[in-house]
């Protein structure tokens, strides 16, 4: 640290912001770029579990975690896809 103190996140309804939502259409140059970092060192991309959830700041409840349910069922979804898919890898080369 270059000496300066951190300062404490901002609190929005007496909860701490740890979960904070980005803009909804912001982001885009990052993920090509990160996609394109994974190419360089051949990590395994599942595109199907690949997804842009738009999350905003009201998607989030007072107690931190995402509230709205539309928003919950496109992570789970991805995140089942991801599950999936390493199960699947697993069977078929346990090495890998």
């Amino acid at each position: 640290m270059d000496g300066r103190r951190r300062r404490d996140l901002p609190k929005a309804s007496g909860v701490d912001q740890r979960l904070r939502g980005a803009a909804p259409t912001g982001g885009a140059d990052a993920h090509d770029s990160l996609r394109k970092v994974l190419g360089y060192v051949h990590a395994d991309i599942v595109d199907v579990a690949c997804k842009r959830v738009p999350l905003t700041r009201d998607a989030i409840g007072p107690e931190g975690t995402i509230a709205d349910p539309q928003i919950r069922e496109q992570i789970t979804a991805a995140l089942t896809a991801l599950t999936q898919h390493v199960a699947h890898r697993d069977t078929e080369d346990p090495h890998a």
